[in-house]
């Protein structure tokens, strides 16, 4: 083989990137030889003769060379120059400019089942998207002024890594807040603080339950933390959804009995319905029959709307086997990533345990500026503005759609939330309905794709909470468009 260095010249090197052109020059080389394209025992140029021919500084090919010598590419040997050194290349065979499609990457099991479905499609400006809270109306102002003010009293013990289980005061405000507005019953010792909801699901699986062991899930239930229980291992088993929520029954205490159950009782994802007192305590029941846990996900407590508050499956039997999950990635924004769980005192440090060995901790600054923003009475606030602004946005949804697109649309009306599910009526397809809409830009979820068994469910969910009035109007005209096309067809 002919000199590689050949192949390089002064047009690869960017003098646009920050990046040095000593370290630009080391890539460059680095790939020619990890690739094979120059081979072990190749001489390289001088230092002299690669700056004259590529328009460098000698000190930048200096640096380049000085580099790949401590990554041990290349050696200097007297009277032989500075050559490749050997075992170097990938061993692979390559023609000269070649480029040759990456070998196909090996998963593991649980690898496969997390990828080999796509998750729900998202388009974040979309007005029907789901998750997404009025972001337009948290207010900014304030949190700055807290932001600002709280990095002026950070201390070096703040920069260390946190207690596993989430800052103290942080943990404190939200013991006092559940509390007062979810008659759950815990201190700051038994809350957690998490990045995610879905990371108390993961770890209430790893903590409760062995690869193969049953969970009862709603059907149709939250897709993300089936899944989740799902890649951990575990065997999701379908419970019907009724208007009162899932229903435990005598076959679901079956040998062997499943080790988890999990449920969101005070507004049931996607149907949006409550369960009452009397199935709570049935799932109370089962898990002490059974020795099983519940993992109670409290996602959008706040925007809960009935005038008959139901207390939390926590609340009933404080000391029971109940992990209570709840987020403020709805409440306030996603990108915050709080999430926390209530968990029993006896669970405390095998959670801490666990979370020491997976993350450590959460980032610890966040958590100060929640706590404050709780403690002052800002959340308070906003949560009661945006209760009131999502009340409104879902009935005037409600309207639109009962006026502009009736005759193909029954509305669920469910307790609050974020969203409204409709089911269309005969003769017209919602997998139809949502393909057609995604090409005007419509993000429109299927009720059907929450089930986990055969389903006649012919519905979609659409979400409000981000859209303005106008936004909801233009999005809604454009839905009966689709309709209207859909039901000709």
């Amino acid at each position: 083989m002919t000199n590689g260095v050949e192949f390089l010249s002064r047009s690869l090197l960017d003098p646009g990137d920050n990046t040095p052109l000593y370290v630009q020059l080391q890539k460059r080389i680095r790939e020619l030889i990890v690739t094979g394209v120059v081979s072990e025992g190749t001489r390289l140029p001088s230092t002299r003769k690669l700056a004259t021919d590529l328009s460098l500084s000698r000190t930048t090919v200096l640096g380049a060379y000085d580099a790949l010598r401590a990554e041990g590419l290349i050696v200097q040997r007297p009277g032989a120059g500075t050559i490749v050194a050997a075992h170097t290349s990938t061993g692979t065979t390559r023609k000269k400019h070649s480029k040759k499609e990456p070998a196909a990457v090996r998963l593991s099991n649980r690898g496969n089942f997390a990828v080999e479905s796509p998750g729900p499609a998202t388009n974040r400006s979309a007005p029907f998207q789901l998750g997404v809270p009025s972001l337009g109306e948290v207010p900014l102002k304030i949190w700055h002024s807290l932001v600002t003010r709280l990095s002026k009293e950070v201390t070096s013990r703040d920069l260390d890594h946190g207690d596993p289980l989430g800052y103290r005061p942080l943990r404190e405000s939200i013991a006092q807040h559940l509390a007062t507005n979810r008659a759950v019953y815990c201190t700051a010792d038994t809350v957690v603080v998490f990045p995610g909801t879905m990371y108390v699901v993961d770890m209430a699986a790893r903590l409760l339950a062995d690869e193969g062991d049953g969970v009862l899930f709603e059907d149709p239930g939250y897709t993300r933390a089936r899944r989740v229980l799902q890649a951990a291992g575990l065997r999701t088993q379908p419970v019907p959804v009724d208007e009162q929520g899932m229903q435990v029954t005598r076959r679901d205490r079956s040998k062997p009995p499943a080790r988890l159950a999990y449920v969101t009782p005070s507004r049931q994802f996607p149907l949006g319905v409550t369960m009452p007192v009397a199935r709570r305590k049935a799932l109370l029941d089962w898990s002490v029959e059974t020795d099983g846990w519940i993992v109670e996900d409290d996602y959008d407590n706040e925007f809960y709307t009935s005038s008959h508050e139901t207390p939390s499956i926590q609340g009933l039997a404080p000391d029971s086997r109940v992990v209570y999950a709840g987020t403020f990635s709805q409440s306030l924004f996603p990108s915050l990533r709080v999430s926390y769980a209530v968990v029993p005192k006896g669970l405390v440090s095998a959670f801490s345990e666990m979370r020491t060995l997976l993350d450590g901790h959460s980032n610890t600054f966040n958590q100060m500026v929640l706590s404050a923003f709780i403690d002052e009475g800002h959340y308070g606030a906003h949560v009661r503005k945006m209760r009131q602004r999502y009340g409104e946005r879902r009935e005037e949804l409600i309207s639109l759609v009962n006026e502009k697109a009736g005759e193909f649309l029954d509305v669920q009306r469910g307790n609050g939330g974020m969203h409204v599910v409709v089911h269309l009526r005969k003769g017209i397809s919602a997998e139809e309905v949502a393909r057609e809409g995604s090409t005007l830009g419509l993000v429109l979820p299927q009720l059907a794709r929450y089930y986990q068994t055969e389903t006649a469910a012919n519905g979609l969910l659409l979400g409000f909470a981000s859209a303005s009035s106008y936004e909801l109007r233009k999005a809604t005209d454009k839905l009966v468009s689709v309709l209207k096309r859909c039901s000709r067809s």
